[in-house]
């Protein structure tokens, strides 16, 4: 994480107040402490297996701006998938970007 810090203020990035959206798997002390250090929110679920107990707990979690990462999230996965379609048919050489949306529509 430093080394992403680093190089945004390279690039004359500020990120002190920057928000940042990211999975359980990313609940980890040092994680935390990095963004405390260069004054990042962090919007991080807990990770389960790394909470003591859930009663002491001090991070401040928005369930709200979580769910807008998931659906950020899966409308890439789903423009990936298409992407990887458009591909595969431009190497068979059928019809291309035509012919896939002809085919969603009559499949759908």
């Amino acid at each position: 994480m430093d080394s992403i810090v680093k190089q945004l203020q390279k690039s004359t990035i500020r990120v002190d107040g920057l928000f940042v959206n990211a999975d359980a798997g990313f609940d980890t002390e040092d994680f935390r402490k990095v963004c405390l250090k260069h004054h990042i929110i962090a919007n991080v679920p807990e990770n389960k297996r790394n909470t003591i107990s859930p009663k002491e707990s001090k991070v401040i979690f928005d369930e709200e701006m979580y769910q807008c990462r998931y659906v950020i999230e899966r409308t890439n996965a789903w423009c990936d998938s298409y992407r990887t379609m458009l591909i595969r048919q431009d190497t068979t050489r059928i019809l291309g970007w035509p012919g896939i949306v002809c085919s969603l529509s009559f499949n759908g």
